[in-house]
């Protein structure tokens, strides 16, 4: 077993290992290899640096991905191996090599995420990583929707383009200083705002007046008839608090997808912030699984 940089000639394989793992996971629909292409392609991510492939005799079995966050002094580290191969010493390989790479890249701290903590203790505590956050995954499935109105002055409609520095700026303004939050530039949103199952239509901008006082941002994944929507984001700028707004915008974001067919709706939220996890489930949003989220400090050597 060999590690080695990430070419773009891997992608195929890469794409049918995330899919092995998705099938393993419950999930039915592949996702296409344009997916990964685009998660490898975002702004700053560089992925013949950020990206390690283990080898084994018949190609790759596995690879992480160090995604740079150095706004924040953080690398966020995802780690995906072969079924066949899982704890067969190829978690180790990726991770050290990962770790090096954030060092170099300097991070002050890594985070990696994980769906079943006791699985991946040995390994995360052996390289000095312990728990710091857990995150609940929620997931909305009823059959009607009630629609709010939006209170007075206040209006909501999808992004148009050459908007994204508005909804950049949002975005920073309703995140910052949250938990595991890196400030985004226009160049990052706007690639994001592109790639699949996004697009303007689906990132409503919450406005008064020129000014936009919150957004909520929409993506849908699956096939037909078997879709999934997935609020992404959603805040509302911190001068517009206090107004009864994240009801009416929530609500909007979820009508927006089921009118496009979803079965059912996911977000996931900090454990730690209580009124987002009132709001969620005061609409029907109920917990399906926990993210795990584990760190570790790089020394300074």
């Amino acid at each position: 077993m060999r590690t080695r940089n990430f070419t773009w000639s891997d992608l195929p394989a890469l794409a049918d290992l995330k899919n092995l793992l998705r099938r393993a996971g419950g999930e039915e629909d592949a996702l296409p290899n344009k997916l990964l292409e685009e998660e490898l392609g975002q702004p700053g991510l560089c992925p013949e640096a950020n990206c390690t492939v283990a080898v084994g005799e018949e190609g790759p079995v596995g690879f992480a991905i160090v995604h740079p966050e150095l706004r924040i002094g953080r690398a966020v580290l995802e780690l995906n191996v072969h079924p066949h191969h899982a704890w067969t010493g190829v978690e180790s390989l990726l991770m050290r090599s990962s770790l090096d790479r954030a060092g170099e890249l300097g991070a002050d701290y890594v985070h990696v995420c994980v769906y079943d903590p006791e699985r991946w203790a040995g390994l995360l505590e052996s390289n000095g990583f312990s728990k710091v956050r857990e995150y609940l995954v929620l997931r909305w499935r009823r059959p009607e929707l009630v629609r709010p109105e939006l209170p007075d002055g206040f209006e909501l409609r999808s992004l148009r383009p050459g908007e994204e520095h508005l909804l950049t700026m949002a975005q920073n303004e309703a995140f910052t200083g949250s938990w595991g939050f890196s400030p985004n530039t226009t160049e990052e949103v706007a690639y994001r705002v592109a790639m699949t199952g996004t697009g303007p239509e689906g990132v409503l901008l919450l406005r008064r007046d020129d000014a936009v006082a919150g957004y909520c941002w929409t993506r849908i994944m699956g096939a037909p008839g078997r879709s999934v929507g997935f609020i992404s984001m959603i805040g509302v700028v911190p001068e517009y608090r206090g107004q009864g707004l994240s009801k009416p915008l929530l609500l909007r974001g979820m009508e927006h997808m089921r009118a496009r067919g979803v079965g059912s709706i996911q977000l996931e939220v900090d454990s730690e912030n209580a009124p987002a996890i009132g709001l969620y489930t005061s609409v029907g949003f109920r917990e399906e699984a926990r993210l795990h989220w584990f760190e570790e400090t790089l020394s300074a050597d």
